[in-house]
């Protein structure tokens, strides 16, 4: 059965790739949808009551991955700078078009923001995911989202059904924008220089 969950996701991956134009624009709100409230270190509902979830407003749900070099990466460690998740595969042809845009704006901002490339190795493997990036000189982080329960996780509350899909969050943990599809360079850098000022 798992199996079969993983086959299937795979094929929802590769067919929905997403083109561009697909995408929203970015600073269309969204409501924050039903989901875990954050409570208080005494266990309290706080005043400023977040939902733990995908949607602009909500909490971005956190995770501990690996990533290519080996390490660790947990998202809630990141807070105190904006941070941008960029889910991509080898096979999406929109993913490596998006891939030198991530690229070059990192390069221009890396102490500013945290990025990270969020690579579906459920459908690519590791070994792929590495000749890629080792071949394209990319030098950003690469996170493994990998056949393990964290790896489904993080696909499952991402609702990752298309990619790329490129998901900003302010310093706070705050989903600001999730855009499904191919973001050109000026649209990060446009997204990222709101978040950082």
């Amino acid at each position: 059965m798992k199996k079969f969950l993983v086959l299937l996701l795979i094929l929802l991956l590769a067919v929905s790739c997403a083109a561009p134009g697909a995408s929203e624009s970015p600073g269309k709100e969204a409501t924050p949808e039903e989901g875990v409230i954050v409570e208080d270190e005494k266990g309290e509902e706080s005043d400023s009551q977040l939902v733990i979830g995908n949607k602009v407003g909500n909490l971005a749900p956190d995770f501990e991955l690996n990533t290519l070099e080996g390490d660790k990466v947990k998202l809630s460690d990141l807070r105190g700078k904006p941070v941008h998740m960029v889910f991509w595969s080898v096979d999406c042809v929109y993913c490596v078009k998006e891939l030198p845009h991530v690229q070059e704006v990192y390069n221009e901002n890396k102490d500013d923001y945290t990025v990270l490339a969020m690579n579906v190795t459920v459908q690519d493997g590791e070994d792929a995911a590495r000749k890629f990036i080792e071949d394209s000189g990319y030098d950003f982080p690469v996170v493994l989202i990998e056949n393990t329960k964290e790896g489904l996780g993080a696909l499952q509350d991402y609702q990752v059904r298309g990619i790329p899909l490129n998901v900003f969050l302010d310093s706070d943990g705050v989903v600001v924008y999730s855009v499904p599809g191919m973001m050109e360079e000026e649209q990060m850098t446009g997204v990222l220089k709101e978040l950082m000022d």
